[in-house]
């Protein structure tokens, strides 16, 4: 007679197993930066094998340098953002905006785990709560078009940005938040698509601007590197 104990243990395990979700930053496939946001095993040219998930975000400052899923994370867009790997409709500057919108959407609002968000002051109406419907948006369909950049009536334009940003700067333990520039480089991402032509469908030749930028005064140092091109805007997984 099979035991009772033995059975629900198998159970449990099995449970365990399956609901476990490795952890993968979405890249593009074939990206020279696959071996830094994928599992060891996973098949770099898969596009399936990259999903971000909630539980590849860490928020705090300490665990970009000291938790496993913060140092993935870290690592992963420190490269995407340097790289101009394309794979048909993607791109990593495309997968490098989504991840970024991703961590902000987690932290900020709870987006995939509301235990994962922040305790912090910056969450109200004259900071970064207005900047919600832009940063979450299209992230359940793992959407990395543009389409961000007019949600909530253009919010990445108001000047919530900058009192967002300013506020989490003030924090001590989530200045990683700003202080990488996270939000301005999803807002200069906008930028480089207004300055498309009529003629020029595609930003590929674009390049962000290494010139001053305003939010230099609030000590945040943009996460983009002068002279990263932008890429054909993202279109969603098929």
């Amino acid at each position: 007679m099979e035991n009772p104990r033995i059975r629900c243990g198998l159970v449990l395990l099995a449970l365990f197993i399956f609901t476990q979700v490795a952890s993968a930053l979405q890249v593009t496939p074939g990206s020279p930066c696959a071996a830094l946001c994928l599992e060891n095993d996973a098949d770099p040219f898969d596009s399936a094998a990259s999903t971000t998930n909630a539980t590849d975000i860490v928020c705090k400052d300490d665990d970009y340098s000291s938790n496993e899923e913060g140092i993935k994370f870290k690592q992963c867009l420190e490269c995407m953002q340097k790289s101009q790997k394309q794979n048909e409709t993607e791109t990593d500057v495309g997968w490098f905006i989504y991840n970024l919108r991703f961590a902000l959407g987690t932290c900020l609002y709870g987006f995939g785990d509301e235990d994962k968000v922040i305790s912090s002051p910056c969450v109200i109406n004259w900071a970064c709560q207005p900047l919600k419907d832009a940063l979450t948006s299209g992230l359940d369909d793992e959407d990395a078009s543009w389409n961000y950049c007019e949600a909530g009536n253009n919010a990445l334009s108001s000047k919530n940005m900058e009192s967002c940003v300013s506020c989490l700067a003030s924090s001590e333990t989530e200045t990683y938040l700003s202080n990488c520039g996270l939000l301005f480089s999803i807002r200069h991402s906008c930028g480089a698509l207004t300055n498309l032509t009529p003629q020029s469908s595609s930003p590929s030749s674009l390049a962000v601007s290494s010139s001053p930028k305003p939010e230099s005064s609030l000590g945040c140092r943009a996460l983009l590197s002068p002279g990263v091109s932008w890429k054909s805007p993202m279109l969603p997984r098929t």
